[in-house]
């Protein structure tokens, strides 16, 4: 048998050959319409592409309120060469009973073509007559209908069947709908002092909080509070007062002993025609309801009786955070290195060639000796300089000391000449000796350029070749760090700030507190040890948080420790009650907060 939707677009296509593509809607409320059935938009999705056209739901409001063939313009663009194309969309309400029950939208590209058409009796044709039979037709499931609608009946039937019965509601209220009893059915029971919606088919909201199901909730509440016979029926001008745009709602009491003592009601709401019967067929299935409204109800106890163990849980647990003292570890990460190091730095300004770099490959020195050596350019030209005005000075003083003898055997009377020799001489001495202390200190300071070990032990510098080699350094730079792998231990770490005020107080109260000290590369390696130094001022890190640099000295330790091994401490602060100690972070940024 020929589908619903087949049918109709050959029927239009007698109808209207002019139009390219239709859309065929169903209006069920004011603000809601369906499309029920489209044609000629190839492998586009038709439910979707309306939604970009600009103007598109006002036109089919209008249409709807004036119950009148409304006109609108538009362009498009083809396929192939995605040229402009201007089209023109036609409304055409389909009218049953002086209301609007949808709306033929036809899409056209020859617009002289369609006036024919527009003042002709096919217009009042497709809106009065066989707009409505179209509607009908499309609706899944309407009685009398396709043989498709049966078979689906058929199978729905079966899923009923094999379906749990705490399960069956919403399967039981889709039926309806599809049965072609109401447009929307939706099913309530009364709580307590409370209206609650269980379930509801054959509407476009879901979400109770939406205005047309509060609107709904509030009228079942109102039914609830009243005795009524079961069925009834309340008509269009009942509804008014409700908000609620359904030309009947159809009441079925679906637990009338109220045997579960939560009274239920299924409404039934028609937006087009009165077809529905007040006995229909469904009401000879009400058991199954009821007990799918037992199963409900036992699950519902459980999930309360499973609510009542919560609260005595909750107040255990607020008990036990607030009340319940657990220790407050204070934890920081560092390295270990030996108690006897020292650091090395560049005297003065140079450059390491790699030649003068006297690093050995096992990194074992001994005391004294010679690492690298320096090479200043500036001070090795300004003793050059002093050596040449030293040789200058002392051609002088002696070309003076022998001038000064032939002034002697002169005996003429002229004693000045002698007199002025010796001042030059003896300002000749003085300007050599200030040459030769500034000669002798330029020296010794080339001479400290030599950089030798001062203890003997191990180089801890990582990769000083690469960082060394052919580099210029500055005056007072870190070059290397020796130390001593055989004497004691100690753990550098960073302390936060925000730590600092417990460490303290703890420290204050025993200096000797001990901290737990554990490898990060091996675990299973422990050691403890004592504060020995904490440092009086904070640095800032480039990461944006503060540290306080503490020294930590183990009490024992093993002879083949690794400098620069990553560790972490562990410093037991005292007890504290369990919520301050697991959300100490937030405490103290709300405590600051309310401070100012």
């Amino acid at each position: 048998m020929q589908n619903p939707q087949s049918h109709i677009a050959e029927e239009i296509s007698q109808l209207v050959p002019e139009a390219m593509s239709w859309l065929l809607w169903q209006i069920e409320s004011e603000n809601y319409t369906r499309l029920l059935a489209s044609h000629g938009f190839g492998n586009q999705d038709a439910a979707t592409i309306h939604q970009k056209w600009t103007g598109h739901e006002q036109l089919l409001r209008q249409a709807v309120e004036q119950k009148s063939v409304l006109r609108a313009q538009g362009q498009g663009s083809q396929t192939k060469s995605m040229e402009a194309v201007s089209l023109e969309l036609i409304a055409i309400p389909l009218v049953e009973n002086d209301a609007v029950n949808g709306i033929l939208e036809l899409i056209v590209t020859n617009q002289v073509s369609m006036e024919a058409f527009l003042q002709s009796d096919q217009v009042q044709k497709i809106s009065h007559e066989l707009g409505p039979k179209w509607i009908k037709s499309s609706l899944p499931g309407t009685p009398g209908q396709y043989a498709d609608s049966q078979k689906l009946l058929e199978e729905l039937w079966q899923i009923q069947q094999q379906t749990p019965p705490a399960e069956c509601l919403q399967a039981l209220l889709d039926l309806i709908v599809v049965k072609g009893y109401a447009n929307r059915c939706s099913l309530f029971q009364k709580v307590g002092q409370k209206t609650q919606l269980l379930s509801i088919s054959g509407g476009s909201e879901s979400d109770a909080r939406s205005p047309t199901l509060q609107s709904l909730t509030e009228f079942a509440e109102s039914l609830f509070e009243k005795e009524f016979s079961s069925p009834e029926s309340y008509p269009a001008e009942d509804l008014k007062e409700y908000s609620l745009t359904a030309k009947t709602i159809h009441v079925f009491i679906v637990d009338a002993t109220g045997q579960f003592h939560q009274p239920s009601l299924l409404l039934l709401e028609a937006f087009q025609t009165h077809w529905i019967s007040l006995k229909p067929e469904f009401v000879e299935e009400f058991p199954i309801w009821r007990m799918a409204l037992s199963t409900q109800i036992k699950q519902s106890s459980a999930k309360r009786s499973k609510a009542h163990w919560l609260w005595p849980i909750l107040l255990l647990v607020v008990a036990a955070l607030v009340f319940l003292p657990v220790p407050m570890i204070i934890s920081a990460e560092g390295y270990l290195v030996p108690v006897e190091r020292r650091n090395l730095y560049a005297p003065e300004t140079g450059t390491i060639h790699l030649k003068d770099l006297k690093l050995p490959e096992n990194r074992l020195v001994e005391e004294g000796q010679l690492l690298l050596t320096i090479t200043s350019l500036d001070l090795e030209t300004r003793l050059s300089a002093l050596d040449g005005e030293v040789a200058t000075l002392n051609e002088q003083i002696r070309s003076l000391r022998n001038t000064r003898p032939d002034a002697e055997r002169r005996n003429d009377g002229r004693d000045t000449v002698d007199v002025n020799i010796g001042i030059r001489l003896a300002e000749l001495k003085a300007e050599l000796t200030g040459l030769q202390a500034e000669q002798s200190l330029l020296k010794h300071r080339i001479e400290t350029l030599k950089i030798h070990s001062p203890l003997a032990g191990q180089i801890l510098t990582w990769d000083a070749e690469h960082q060394l080699a052919g580099r210029p350094v500055q005056s007072g730079q870190h070059l290397l760090t020796i130390g001593n792998p055989h004497s004691e231990w100690e753990a550098m770490v960073d302390v936060r700030d925000v730590d600092l005020q417990y460490v303290k107080q703890t420290l204050s109260e025993n200096s000797q507190q001990e901290w737990k000290i554990i490898s990060l590369a091996e675990t299973d390696k422990r050691w403890s040890g004592v504060l020995e130094t904490l440092s009086p001022t904070v640095e800032q890190h480039p990461s944006g948080q503060a540290f306080a640099v503490a020294a930590i000295r183990l009490q024992s330790s093993e002879d083949h420790l690794l400098p620069g091994t990553r560790i972490r401490v562990r410093l037991n602060c005292g007890k504290h009650p369990l919520g301050y100690v697991l959300f100490r972070a937030p405490i103290e940024t709300l405590r600051a907060y309310l401070w100012w």
